[in-house]
């Protein structure tokens, strides 16, 4: 009898160890997963359209590092880094012509690229918008700072994001950066008058793309 009652403690004691052990268990599985999604400067990149009087140039922008977080399913961060230098415009055929909007665009003029030759962005909320459709992107809204020329502004971006099974991802945005936020006044409307049909519009429309791995 005392050796049966003696197993069954035994017993007992193993099995309030098991649920113990998986209890703990249960508590470590509840702790949120973090993943960080590294930019590939290399499939990444900004399209930009800017407008004047009578007219309007395009080119694109690359990246020198960006990341973007997941804490499980929600996305939590995201922020990247523009090389300024990497500036180029796309609809002017002439090769000199290119080059000469292109060294206007880098310079003090404009973006100052040799005393400010990177610009970023960091989220500061994401507020998620959901699905529109099941195998869509998720989309979100993005509240976050946008330094250029050393000058931080608030900045509001509207996002797709892609996620592949594996370790990729993708995802798009779009904002319009208004330069003259960032003191850039080169035939700016809001800094002077009388420009007539020299003025060149503050508006400049962003399209990003990203391709990222963890």
């Amino acid at each position: 009898m005392k050796k049966r009652i003696h197993l069954f403690s035994i017993f007992s004691a193993f099995l309030v160890l098991m649920f113990y052990t998986n209890v703990r268990a249960g508590e470590l599985n509840t702790d949120p997963v973090v993943t960080t999604y590294k930019v590939l400067t290399d499939g990444s990149y900004i399209n930009w359209k800017a407008s004047k009087y009578g007219g309007k140039h395009n080119g694109q922008l690359f990246f020198n590092s960006g990341s973007i977080v997941f804490t499980d399913t929600v996305l939590t961060s995201l922020s990247f880094t523009v090389d300024m230098a990497s500036l180029i415009c796309s609809d002017i055929q002439d090769e000199g012509k290119n080059k000469q909007l292109v060294d206007h665009l880098q310079s003090a003029d404009f973006f100052d690229v040799e005393n400010h030759p990177m610009a970023t962005f960091t989220s500061t909320d994401i507020i998620p918008y959901g699905k529109d459709s099941e195998k869509g992107p998720t989309a979100f809204k993005l509240l976050g700072e946008m330094t250029v020329k050393g000058i931080a502004q608030p900045m509001k971006l509207r996002a797709n994001v892609y996620i592949y099974p594996g370790s990729s991802i993708s995802a798009t945005a779009k904002f319009i950066l208004d330069r003259s936020d960032f003191d850039i006044k080169y035939g700016s409307g809001s800094f002077f008058d009388n420009l007539g049909d020299k003025i060149i519009h503050d508006e400049i429309d962003m399209y990003v793309s990203l391709v990222a791995q963890k």
